[in-house]
């Protein structure tokens, strides 16, 4: 096996990337979780030893910094947590949705949020979907 690195650095210029997930089942997509309230979704294509990334998409609904992105078991669903104490889960949407004022010409794909759960604490760190992609522990 080999390893090489992948330099993203699309998160609002210099803010951190706290989690990094691969879509089970797109062959390439995978999602990040930043420090910028934001979950993005690239697709990576390699040829050989060459790398390229390509940005698909930016999730905005969290208010403070996203701490983990994890796609569920069968790829239907990603699910996104952080330091506002929500857990989204988010599906491929059909409809762009754009709220009103932003511009987001640049996304490939569209992304909803099909549920939303607060948590009782404060800050989520880390979450994990059952093998089944039914439950979530958090």
């Amino acid at each position: 096996m080999k390893a090489a690195p992948l330099l993203i650095a699309w998160h609002n210029e210099n803010a951190p990337i706290y989690s990094v997930h691969f879509d089970p089942h797109v062959k390439g997509r995978f999602a990040t979780a930043g420090n910028d309230n934001n979950v993005r979704i690239w697709k990576l294509e390699s040829t050989g030893e060459e790398r390229k990334v390509t940005y698909l998409s930016t999730l905005i609904k969290h208010t403070q910094a996203v701490n983990v992105v994890r796609f569920s078991p069968k790829g239907e669903m990603l699910a996104s947590a952080g330091d506002d104490g929500n857990v989204l889960l988010w599906v491929p949407s059909e409809l762009s949705m754009t709220p009103l004022g932003e511009d987001h010409s640049d996304d490939k794909e569209t992304w909803r949020v099909k549920h939303m759960c607060r948590s009782s604490g404060a800050e989520i760190y880390d979450l994990a979907w059952s093998p089944d992609g039914v439950g979530q522990a958090q």
